[in-house]
C-alpha cells in the first residue's frame, strides 16, 4: 500500500523533494515580509510589462504549448518528429 493507502508507493526521492518543497515554503513564509503592500492595477501593469517577466512568462509559455501538444501525440508519430 502507498501513502495514505493509496495504490502508489512513494520512492526516497520524492519524499525527500516534498520534504524539501515543504521545508522551503515554510521558510518563505516564516522570514518573508510580513508587511501588507496595496496592490493596485497601476502597479501590476508596471511588473508585467519588465523583460524578466516577459522572458519569464513567453518562456513557461512556449514549454507548456510543447508539452501538452507532444504529450497527446502517438508514440511512433512523436519518434518521426524527431
Amino acid at each position: 500500500p502507498g501513502v495514505c493507502r493509496g495504490g502508489e508507493p512513494l520512492s526516497r526521492a520524492q519524499i525527500v523533494f516534498i520534504l524539501a518543497i515543504t521545508a522551503g515554503v515554510t521558510l518563505v513564509s516564516f522570514f518573508g515580509p510580513k508587511e501588507e503592500k496595496v496592490i493596485t492595477t497601476e502597479i501590476l501593469e508596471e511588473h508585467f510589462k519588465q523583460t524578466a517577466f516577459l522572458a519569464f512568462a513567453i518562456t513557461a509559455w512556449v514549454f507548456l504549448v510543447v508539452f501538452c501538444t507532444t504529450q497527446h501525440l502517438p508514440f511512433a508519430a512523436l519518434k518521426r518528429c524527431r
